[in-house]
């Protein structure tokens, strides 16, 4: 559901609104928490809360959900770095096997 909606309806499922989220926000999760709805964020590594009608009531806020979301931060990062690492290497054996194959091809035509 990257960049997805959440939407509201009454009790006889008839559409009323869509929710507001933050740019590419990706809800994975909604869980019905008293009388608010919980929404988790994977992207932005956040939960959002609301009323049953959508309305915003900031965020959930909790040690032990901060402390989950900077480990999923510092993962990410992680995750990232090795991202590109792989295509810097990947780029730098490619690069390398062109020019062997170039070498090679030079070095058979001069005979």
């Amino acid at each position: 559901m990257n960049e997805g909606g959440i939407y509201v309806f009454d009790q006889n499922w008839q559409y009323r609104h869509k929710v507001q989220l933050p740019e590419q926000a990706d809800p994975i999760s909604l869980v019905v928490f008293g009388d608010e709805v919980l929404v988790s964020d994977w992207n932005n590594d956040r939960v959002y809360r609301f009323s049953f009608g959508g309305v915003p009531l900031g965020d959930f806020e909790s040690a032990g959900l901060r402390q989950i979301t900077v480990g999923a931060q510092e993962a990410r990062r992680r995750f990232e770095a090795y991202k590109y690492l792989g295509i810097l290497l990947f780029a730098l054996l490619l690069g390398g096997l062109m020019v062997r194959a170039l070498a090679v091809s030079m070095s058979g035509s001069s005979r």
